[in-house]
């Protein structure tokens, strides 16, 4: 590193040169960690504040600089970087989904840096070759392909990757514990590439949220060597947890749509999260049939995103279909008011003022709950986070089941204990916005006078 820069100035003009706000104490921590030659695990809920993704976004420029590279391409373009002669430092990003990759490049591609993706979605051959030939500084691109095909497995091998890549990135690492077992088997193969990549390149896995058991799960996947561990805990003081009895899908639509009729813009934000296509499809077709020509607001209007109150989001359609689907939920202003959803909108998805969880059936972890919870109440709101208990799945396991079943801990002690980082917040919230255990218990003036006036 140069002499006159030490690690504050190196991240801070690479910072600038991104026009990003200055990094918070977590990330710089994680930063430092990692750049110091570590293994890193990071587990920084979105919610507090702390994006995951500018963490290793900045690293290209950051190691640039500490190389002595920096400088010489500070305003990068495809077109610059191809000419200018200069190999710069290489992130390669490994994560699930191709949405998550698009929006990622969408936000950091005019930052200073030169950001692609692969995979099916990526049309431009030339996009492909520039990442054969180590041309683009920030690689997304998916566990899988990296591991199974030929041409990018062999690309690691290559003497611009030996001599440029610096850093393995694994977003959403919990993925490593939920699906590398049977869905996404390559996730459970990503400590292989271990064996290929420089042994002085280190690896840095993020997630939202994290038990010790995930921990030790992807440690062990991954071969990290004695990570650093860096994070927060996850419980945010705003979101309210409550279990209810499972109604029907007739009833559970037929409240949903007499709530969207009656009010409008007016109706909580809310997503409503299915264990199935299956369920997504139906649950969001009743409801649809329900509303008739009160699917728009104005009612009556043509049934087109921009004035339809609900709408569905799950991996299923096209990434463009489902970008335009989510950037109509996330407008402040929107007609849409109930997104029905499966697993894949909690992946990178970070809409401030969600106000309302509905869990259609219990998801397998408790992992899994409290990602799906976290999508509320980012803008620091108070919100809520419903479990529609039944009869659950084989699947499920047994902490969600003692979750859904539970009628006497507080429900956010039962949620959070097994968290990384976790920290008892008995009595800095009010019982009353704690859970639906804890209500009735809840001795805060407002429901004082609730109570006498009953």
């Amino acid at each position: 590193m140069d002499r006159a820069m030490n690690f504050t100035e190196v991240v801070g003009r690479a910072v600038l040169t991104m026009g990003l706000l200055p990094l918070k104490d977590k990330q710089l921590e994680a930063l430092q960690s990692f750049v110091s030659g570590k293994d890193t695990f990071v587990a920084l809920p979105t919610s507090t504040g702390y994006g995951k993704s500018v963490i290793f976004a900045v690293l290209p420029l950051v190691f640039n600089y500490m190389l002595g590279k920096g400088g010489k391409l500070l305003l990068a373009s495809k077109l610059n970087h191809a000419i200018s002669g200069v190999t710069d430092c290489i992130v390669v990003v490994l994560t699930p989904l191709i949405s998550l990759m698009i929006d990622q490049r969408e936000k950091f591609s005019h930052k200073g840096i030169v950001v692609d993706f692969v995979g099916d979605a990526q049309r431009d051959e030339e996009v492909i070759q520039n990442v054969i030939g180590g041309k683009i500084q920030l690689l997304y691109i998916s566990p899988k392909r990296l591991i199974n095909s030929r041409i990018f497995h062999d690309m690691l091998h290559s003497d611009v990757y030996k001599e440029n890549l610096k850093a393995l990135v694994v977003d959403e690492a919990h993925c490593i514990k939920m699906w590398g077992d049977e869905f996404r088997r390559a996730y459970s193969e990503i400590g292989t590439l271990r064996s290929i990549i420089p042994r002085n390149v280190n690896l840095l896995a993020l997630t939202a949220t994290a038990t010790q058991e995930t921990l030790d799960v992807v440690t062990d996947r991954l071969s990290l060597k004695e990570p650093v561990v860096i994070g927060l805990q996850p419980d945010k003081d705003n979101i309210k947890y409550l279990v209810k009895p499972c109604p029907s899908v007739g009833d559970i639509c037929s409240a949903l749509a007499d709530e969207l009729v009656i009010e409008r813009s007016n109706m909580p934000k809310t997503v409503l999260f299915c264990r199935t296509l299956k369920h997504c499809a139906k649950i969001y077709k009743t409801i649809r049939r329900k509303l008739g020509r009160n699917i728009t607001d104005p009612a009556g209007l043509p049934n087109l995103l921009g004035v339809r109150v609900v709408d569905l989001f799950t991996a299923a359609p096209k990434p463009e279909m489902r970008e335009l689907v989510l950037k109509e939920f996330c407008k402040a202003d929107t007609s849409l008011r109930l997104m029905v959803a499966s697993s894949a909108f909690g992946l990178g998805v970070d809409c401030p003022d969600i106000s309302r969880i509905i869990h259609w059936g219990a998801p397998n972890t408790l992992e899994d709950l409290v990602q799906e919870s976290g999508r509320a109440g980012r803008d620091g709101r108070l919100s809520q986070a419903i479990l529609y208990h039944k009869i659950v799945r084989e699947k499920v396991s047994k902490p969600v089941r003692e979750y859904g079943k539970n009628q006497i801990v507080c429900r956010r002690t039962l949620l959070f204990k097994k968290f990384l980082f976790n920290e008892k917040k008995k009595g800095l919230i009010k019982a009353c916005n704690c859970c639906d255990i804890c209500e009735p218990l809840c001795v805060c003036s407002r429901c004082t006078d609730q109570d006498n006036n009953s």
